[in-house]
């Protein structure tokens, strides 16, 4: 992508706000003036690493989960791998995502207390105390891919804007590791105790999910750009209880060189979905608010 040409700034909330801001004659060129594009057979790509700082608060398979990125996912991030690439020629736009993150809590140890009936005549105990420990990993893993395409529907006075559609394929699994798993039951004889054969277990989903959307850039000075998306996901066709979300972000560009911009804004994903399974060992739900700042670097060719 060129000087002259910008990334993507707008969202539902925030075209009306931008559609008048572009009138400010401190930002603005000529009156009809349209941004610099690149001709139908030509592309400008860029290619952006950069980290989502999310918190997450909501359920999962019927536990609650509130989670601030700071104080709790920081200490329990395991892995995490975040990219985009657009691809702009003419009036179309073509991008596709990557997320990858992997949260990862290990050497948990659990009790429960419990008791265990003796089968006993009185006076002796009908029941005995015992007791069950646990020393179990757990790793919550998740892959978002994204491919979809946009159409430049105006181009005037600094503002781009665009409407898009494509697909996001979710990947979430939650991974339990038992090292070891006791049982410790209290006789009248005195303790004895024994080891219970462990288990390993994944619970997770996978799921498809179109969007359609909209998105604006609005371009500002010489090497400052605006981005920003807002999208509706929704798939009624895959036999599940649910599956939706909204997402909504807004990003700052500013290039330093014709071959790189660092980029900063932040990000908010809704996210509701239900696999309809009845059984517990295979049922998982996700119905969660994601967001957070995000800070990267765009590679411009």
């Amino acid at each position: 992508m060129n000087k002259q040409k910008n990334i993507l700034l707008g969202s539902l909330v925030t075209t009306a706000a931008i559609s008048l801001a572009f009138q400010s004659q401190v930002t603005l060129a000529a009156e009809h003036e349209t941004t610099e594009h690149t001709q139908i057979g030509e592309w400008d790509i860029g290619l952006t690493l950069y980290g989502w700082a999310k918190s997450v608060d909501g359920t999962t398979r019927g536990t609650d989960i509130s989670l601030d990125f700071r104080d709790q996912i920081l200490d329990l991030l395991d892995g995490a791998f975040m990219t985009k690439i657009e691809a702009e020629s003419g009036p179309l736009l073509v991008f596709a995502a990557y997320e990858y993150t992997k949260l990862a809590a290990d050497n948990n140890d659990y009790t429960v207390n419990f008791d265990v009936p003796t089968g006993l005549p009185r006076p002796l105990p009908p029941t005995v105390p015992a007791d069950a420990t646990a020393n179990i990993d757990v790793s919550d893993v998740q892959h978002m891919w994204e491919l979809g395409a946009a159409w430049r529907l105006y181009d005037g006075h600094g503002l781009d804007f665009f409407v898009e559609g494509g697909l996001r394929w979710y990947d979430y699994q939650i991974k339990v590791f038992v090292n070891s798993a006791d049982v410790t039951v209290a006789l009248p004889t005195g303790p004895v105790q024994a080891q219970i054969p462990t288990e390993n277990r994944t619970i997770g989903a996978e799921w498809l999910q179109p969007f359609v959307g909209v998105r604006a850039n609005y371009h500002f000075l010489d090497n400052w750009r605006l981005e920003g998306r807002a999208d509706y996901g929704n798939n009624p066709w895959d036999s599940t209880d649910s599956n939706n979300s909204w997402m909504v972000e807004a990003n700052i560009y500013w290039q330093v060189a014709d071959w790189g911009a660092l980029m900063a804004g932040y990000k908010y994903v809704k996210q509701d979905y239900d696999n309809g399974r009845t059984d517990s060992a295979y049922n998982y739900s996700w119905d969660m608010d994601e967001s957070g700042p995000a800070i990267g670097f765009t590679f411009l060719w």
